[in-house]
């Protein structure tokens, strides 16, 4: 007779995506037999019910997947699927805050080492723009409003988070830019790059959006050998259908570009390929003060998730 395997996990307290703070009191409810398009799921909808903790707790759970259903008050609720093994002793996962009034969010994530970084660049005067060399926790005058990466890491699997406060006149793009090296098949297909959209009130997709907009996979779709910088999608406001703003996911061959310039990409419209230029990286060598929230050896990423929808967000610690 074979009996399933039982692990003692104790669920850690949630951390703030934008700041590492910690996220005291929040909720967490496991699901397994979670369907494959998770987000926005709601009781029966997200699975078989497990279990529900509260941060701090210890639960013994059979080895397997799960889904962790995060809840806070002030928090937009977090989907993050997860992995139990003989070597897992805890459990955490990163929440994002809810949006102030104009405010919009995007927060990145990969599932492999290297570092990739966000760029918000103003499409129609590129010289207007933020990534790590110029707003780091400062504030940038672009597309009418102000744009602040929030956090930086030089290691993956990030996060990092970027927020637009504002945006009233224009066409804001996010793209991720592959610091050392470029993209390749192998490695966007095992570990892509995952875009979460957030917006106080925006439009996407012919809809009215309030928190969670949506997720974009990084596809290698169109990409040209060499490629350094592939676009999420863009911010225009005002927006298309009356609103604020408007989010697009960028698709196809539109969405890369081969510049190694640390100025960015060299496209000012969706239509064709970018120049190569001289490599002239200028980011400083990481320190183990500035990698970001995961830092620990033991901190072990989960394996690449279905749908890929929820942004490598949780991550369990092995011995």
């Amino acid at each position: 007779m074979h009996f399933a395997q039982c692990v003692s996990l104790t669920f850690s307290d949630a951390t703030n995506s934008a700041t590492g703070a910690t996220i005291s009191g929040a909720t967490y409810t496991l699901y397994e037999s979670y369907p494959w398009s998770y987000i926005g799921c709601s009781g029966t909808a997200c699975g078989t019910l497990v279990t529900t903790v509260t941060a701090g707790e210890s639960k013994s759970l059979n080895a397997g997947n799960y889904l962790l259903v995060a809840m806070k008050s002030g928090y937009y609720t977090e989907y993050s699927p997860f992995t139990v093994s003989s070597s897992s002793t805890s459990v955490a996962t990163q929440m994002v805050q809810a949006m102030n009034v104009n405010q919009d969010r995007i927060v990145l994530s990969w599932g492999s080492s290297e570092d990739r970084d966000l760029h918000v660049i103003d499409k129609n005067d590129r010289t207007k723009k933020c990534g790590y060399t110029n707003c780091k926790s400062t504030a940038v005058a672009i597309v009418g409003g102000t744009v602040t990466l929030d956090k930086d890491v030089t290691t993956g699997p990030g996060v990092e988070t970027t927020q637009l406060n504002g945006i009233a006149t224009g066409t804001a793009e996010v793209w991720v830019n592959i610091y050392t090296g470029t993209y390749t098949q192998a490695l966007v297909g095992a570990n892509p790059s995952v875009l979460q959209v957030y917006c106080y009130k925006c439009e996407f997709d012919g809809a009215v959006k309030e928190g969670y907009v949506t997720t974009v996979t990084q596809s290698w779709t169109g990409a040209p050998a060499n490629a350094k910088w592939w676009k999420a999608g863009e911010f225009t406001a005002p927006g298309t259908g009356g609103e604020r703003a408007t989010w697009t996911t960028c698709s196809g061959a539109a969405c890369w570009d081969t510049a190694s310039n640390a100025a960015g990409p060299s496209r000012r419209s969706l239509g064709g390929l970018g120049s190569s230029g001289a490599v002239t990286n200028e980011k400083p060598i990481a320190t183990s003060s500035d990698q970001g929230a995961v830092t620990n050896a033991k901190h072990i990423l989960l394996p690449q998730m279905r749908y890929c929808n929820a942004c490598l967000q949780a991550r369990v610690e092995s011995t």
